[in-house]
């Protein structure tokens, strides 16, 4: 079945047009709370204004890499089964301990 340009109404009088890549999200939104509510994913609750982390990670940082650098960063956080963001960030932590030893 193809879904692009599929037209939905809402409960309402408004009307929306969604494309395929549309529909399939507020499938997978659907599936997803319905695994919540059948309590097949267990969701931790929060408090309204908890902090989530005592240590936040609210610096961006965008680095312009060779395609070979990348290939290596890929490769090492497939080897760790870690994220590339990780494998950065115990490099950096390792480089640290080295010159703090100087």
């Amino acid at each position: 079945m193809h879904l692009d340009n599929r037209i939905l109404a809402s409960s309402k009088i408004s009307i929306c047009l969604l494309t395929s890549k549309h529909v399939q999200t507020i499938i997978c939104n659907i599936k997803i709370a319905r695994a919540i509510e059948e309590r097949r994913i267990i969701v931790s609750p929060l408090k309204k204004g908890q902090k989530l982390t005592d240590n936040p990670k609210n610096v961006r940082l965008d680095l312009r890499l060779t395609k070979s650098e990348a290939e290596d960063l890929q490769y090492c956080a497939d080897k760790l089964n870690t994220s590339r963001t990780d494998v950065i960030n115990r490099g950096v932590r390792k480089i640290k301990e080295e010159l703090e030893k100087e």
